[in-house]
C-alpha cells in the first residue's frame, strides 16, 4: 500500500530529505496502482532523482508562459472551489488509491486536492517546466505524455482531466489512452468551458479548440469507452458576468487577454472570498437540482465493461 514517504510538501517548498526518506519511485508508482497491476519504466522514461521524464516533449496548444505565470502565486477561489467539487465527486465514487492527474500543470489542482483530504494526487504533466514546479505539490510527478508511461490496462483507481481536451484539435487521442487505464472500479473526471456563447480572446490566447455543450461532452466521452454517470455545470453565478465581459472585452492580444484571466482567477481579498462562499454553495447543489448554464461542465464517467 501506499507508503506517504514521498507526500505534498508545504506550498512550493523543497523536498525535506531528513523528514521524508526516499522511497524507490518505482515501488512508489506501484504502490500507487490498482490491485496486483505491475508497472516497469519504459525506455521511454527515466528517473532524474526528483521526477520521472520523457525523452520526448510533444507540441502542446497551451501557452507555457500562461500556465506558469498563473500558476506563481497561490490558488485562489476558482482553483480552491474547483477542487471542493472535484473530491465530493470523487468520494461518492469510492475510496481511491491514488488519483492522477492528466495534463495537471504545475500540480495547483493537486495541491488544493490534497490540502482538503484528497488520496494521494499524481501528476502527469508533458510541459517540462510545468512538471518540475508540481514536485513539491503531489505525491508524484511524469514530466511526459501520457502514452510514453506504457501504463498497465485497468491499473488507474481514478482519473482527473480538468481544463485538458479543450487544448487538443483531436480529444479522442487522449481518452483513447485513458479509458483502457481506468479499473474496473475506477472513475474519470473530466472539466471543460462551456457555451459556445463565451467565446472569448481568452480562449483563443489559452489555446482552446472549442467551448463544449453537454451533448457534445457526452458524444465525445462515450465514443471512447467511458458511460457518463453524472453531468452539471458549474460556476453557474458567473455566466451572466462572464458574457457580459465577453461582449464588452477590448483586449487584443494574447497576453491582455491572459492577463485579465489571471486577474479573475486572483481578485482582492474581499472578492475572493465573496466568490468562493457563492460556488461554494452552487457547488453543494445535487447535480439535477443545479442550473442548466455555467462558465464549466463537469462530468463523471466510468469505463464501459
Amino acid at each position: 500500500g501506499y507508503t506517504g514517504a514521498l507526500t505534498r510538501q508545504p506550498w512550493r517548498d523543497p523536498v525535506d530529505e531528513a523528514k521524508y526518506p526516499q522511497v524507490s519511485p518505482v515501488k512508489l508508482i506501484n504502490s500507487l496502482l490498482v490491485g496486483t497491476s505491475c508497472w516497469i519504466p519504459a525506455p521511454t522514461v527515466r528517473w532524474d532523482g526528483q521526477l520521472w521524464i520523457s525523452l520526448r516533449q510533444p507540441e502542446l496548444s497551451y501557452p507555457a508562459d500562461g500556465q506558469i505565470a498563473t500558476d506563481a502565486v497561490a490558488p485562489g477561489w476558482w482553483f480552491e472551489a474547483r477542487a471542493e467539487l472535484v473530491l465530493r465527486y470523487l468520494t461518492r465514487a469510492g475510496s481511491h488509491a491514488s488519483v492522477w492527474d492528466i495534463g495537471g500543470g504545475s500540480g495547483t489542482m493537486a495541491r488544493c486536492l490534497m490540502d482538503i483530504g484528497s488520496p494521494p494526487v499524481v501528476v502527469v504533466e508533458p510541459m517540462w517546466a510545468s512538471a518540475q514546479l508540481a514536485i513539491p505539490r503531489s505525491t508524484a510527478v511524469f514530466a511526459s505524455p501520457l502514452e510514453d508511461l506504457a501504463l498497465p490496462p485497468k491499473s488507474l483507481p481514478a482519473v482527473l482531466l480538468l481544463d485538458v481536451i479543450e487544448h487538443l484539435a483531436n480529444p479522442d487521442e487522449i481518452l483513447s489512452r485513458v479509458a483502457p487505464l481506468i479499473s474496473d472500479e475506477g472513475v474519470v473526471i473530466v472539466t471543460v468551458p462551456a457555451h459556445k456563447s463565451l467565446w472569448s480572446s481568452v480562449d483563443e490566447a489559452s489555446g482552446h479548440y472549442r467551448r463544449y455543450s453537454r451533448s457534445l461532452l457526452r458524444r465525445t466521452l462515450e465514443s471512447n469507452g467511458l458511460r457518463v454517470t453524472t453531468m452539471r455545470h458549474a460556476f453557474s453565478t458567473l455566466y451572466i458576468p462572464a458574457l457580459l465581459a465577453r461582449r464588452l472585452s477590448r483586449t487584443n492580444s494574447p497576453s491582455e487577454a491572459l492577463a485579465v484571466d489571471r486577474k479573475r482567477l486572483h481578485p482582492s481579498p474581499r472578492v475572493d472570498l465573496f466568490l468562493r462562499r457563492l460556488s461554494r454553495l452552487e457547488h453543494r447543489l445535487p447535480a439535477k437540482l443545479a442550473p442548466r448554464f455555467g462558465t464549466s461542465l463537469v462530468a463523471v464517467a466510468r469505463p464501459v465493461q
